[in-house]
């Protein structure tokens, strides 16, 4: 969920195929700011250059810029351990299921997640049992809004190849939907072991916590991080710790323009929202998270997270306004007083 070891940082590398492309273009294509120390009209300089080179001269200095630029987008979150299921082609091609909102109908995705998915299960009856087959079916339902079967298949996952248990931060995410907030934290919590840098994950178990115990008490209860993480993820944390106030958050990453730290802080601010009973508030940061294209194009795990932004605010527009649940509600605000 964040930029782990170096064997599985990168499951699903960005694409780049035109070199000639204006320097915010190849940003976009990113998916990440222009790295320190590589300026906008330096970037720029370098692209007209290009333009003028022919031939190996030209495959030189293009991989040169893709090299200085950053490569594949460093904000892409693994789809899990290094293990077969991520050097699968078929997992590879998992989150193209992401089509954007308006490219198609969501019957229709609808319908082509379901077909994939009988494919994979008559593989499974075939006796196949790759990790990745249980992977892939595992997120189609996922994305389809079957919980269960997905949370089947991911634990279908850790028996065949147990190694997954701490890593399987997929399977927190399907407890959390599944309201099975205990079971979630004690995932999340596990993954901790696996990687101490991921604040992502540490966000997720205080979601989980909070819906148990209350937000001052899951405050207290944060997972401890001594190394920083990739923005926004260092800012986030500091939001649910409650010593940020996620408005500056919000309005300084809407100034700032750049799509993936508006993406997930979008994604994080709504959950916080919802925690806190901020429907409204919460509902509109969502949107604004399925609004969002970079995810759909930046790789496996954004793209996964996309399908997170997509489903919850899909869950709060059909909920009932006084539907809320209040477990998870900012227990740390004054209290008003009881009519007498």
């Amino acid at each position: 969920m964040t930029q782990r070891q170096t064997a599985e940082r990168f499951a699903h590398p960005v694409q780049m195929t035109a070199a000639a492309q204006p320097a915010e273009a190849l940003r976009r294509s990113l998916g990440s700011p222009t790295p320190a120390g590589v300026s906008l009209p330096h970037c720029n300089h370098g692209v007209a250059r290009l333009r003028r080179l022919r031939g190996a001269q030209l495959a030189l200095v293009c991989a040169f810029l893709m090299t200085a630029i950053g490569g594949p987008a460093w904000s892409q979150k693994p789809a899990g351990p290094p293990s077969s299921e991520q050097r699968s082609p078929t997992v590879a091609s998992g989150a193209s299921a992401a089509q954007s909102p308006d490219a198609e109908s969501r019957e229709r995705r609808k319908q082509r997640w379901l077909a994939e998915r009988k494919r994979l299960s008559n593989r499974i009856e075939q006796g196949e049992r790759d990790v990745s087959l249980f992977s892939r079916r595992g997120d189609l339902a996922f994305f389809c809004g079957d919980f269960s079967a997905a949370l089947q298949d991911y634990d279908r996952m850790i028996e065949l190849d147990p190694r997954l248990a701490r890593s399987h931060w997929r399977r927190g995410i399907v407890l959390y939907f599944l309201e099975r907030y205990g079971e979630s934290a004690k995932q999340f919590a596990a993954y901790h072991q696996f990687d101490a840098v991921d604040r992502e994950n540490g966000l997720w178990y205080f979601l989980a916590r909070a819906r148990q115990i209350g937000i001052a008490k899951a405050r207290r209860e944060m997972l401890h991080y001594t190394r920083p993480d990739r923005p926004p993820m260092n800012e986030l944390y500091r939001v649910y710790a409650g010593k940020l106030d996620p408005e500056r958050l919000r309005g300084s990453v809407l100034e700032a323009g750049q799509h993936a730290k508006l993406f997930y802080t979008a994604l994080y601010l709504g959950l916080y929202f919802e925690l806190q009973g901020r429907r409204r508030d919460a509902a509109a940061m969502l949107q604004t998270a399925v609004a969002s294209r970079w995810p759909q194009q930046a790789g496996y795990g954004p793209s996964y997270m996309w399908h997170v932004a997509r489903l919850r605010w899909q869950q709060m527009i059909r909920r009932k306004p006084d539907a809320d649940s209040r477990d998870g509600r900012d227990d740390t605000a004054p209290k008003k007083p009881s009519p007498r």
